[in-house]
């Protein structure tokens, strides 16, 4: 999309977000309440239809079971094992580096908006917005970190915040605390880099960016 339709890409960037990660998150989430209601018919639908989005291996698997279910009620007492309402339950839970990530970025976001005229590229600046040129030219490295805790505007981060709420807590419990801040940053960093590197070569044009996308 960015070859084809710069002007658009970010749109559709954010589209296939929405329906490749966003959907299919909140999706498997209903179908494991359902499932755990026993409504097993209505759950079987929904996850036949997030297939489309989400084709693995786990949920032709899940389909299969709430099928049976379906035909054997009194099988119900057993487990769904891929998406069980434990599961379900725990997924809801915040864990400790989203938690502390989650009050990052609020703190910034507070202390950013007590400044003057501070959705302005000045303010920002001077907070530590991502400028390729500075990183550069000047040395200021450290905008590659601080960028990762500001944003624009109150939408922005509320939909930063809500991506990580839903997204991130079933990635640390699985790879753990300490891995999954190390992959925070480390992918944070590693977007910035990677803008500044196609800023380098002239294949966008960024002159200021902040934001916990990366």
């Amino acid at each position: 999309s960015w070859l084809i339709l710069r002007n658009h890409a970010g749109y559709i960037a954010g589209g296939a977000w929405f329906f490749l990660l966003f959907i299919p998150a909140v999706g498997l989430r209903r179908v494991a309440d359902l499932a755990g209601r026993q409504k097993f018919a209505t759950a079987r639908r929904l996850a036949t239809a997030l297939r489309i989005v989400h084709p693995s291996h786990e949920l032709r698997h899940e389909i299969e079971l709430l099928r049976m279910y379906e035909k054997r009620p009194d099988l119900s007492s057993y487990p769904v094992r891929s998406y069980t309402t434990d599961d379900f339950g725990r997924s809801r839970r915040i864990t400790p580096a989203v938690f502390v990530l989650v009050l990052l970025n609020v703190a910034a976001f507070l202390f950013e908006i007590t400044q003057r005229d501070w959705q302005s590229r000045l303010v920002l600046h001077r907070l530590g917005a991502l400028e390729p040129f500075g990183v550069l030219y000047r040395h200021e490295y450290w905008r590659l970190f601080t960028s990762l805790f500001l944003h624009y505007d109150v939408l922005h981060i509320m939909f930063n915040l809500f991506a990580l709420y839903v997204l991130a807590p079933p990635l640390e419990r699985a790879i753990g605390t300490l891995r999954f801040s190390l992959c925070y940053l480390l992918s944070g960093l590693g977007s910035n880099l990677g803008v500044i590197w196609l800023s380098q070569l002239r294949l966008i044009s960024a002159d200021e960016l902040v934001g916990a996308s990366g």
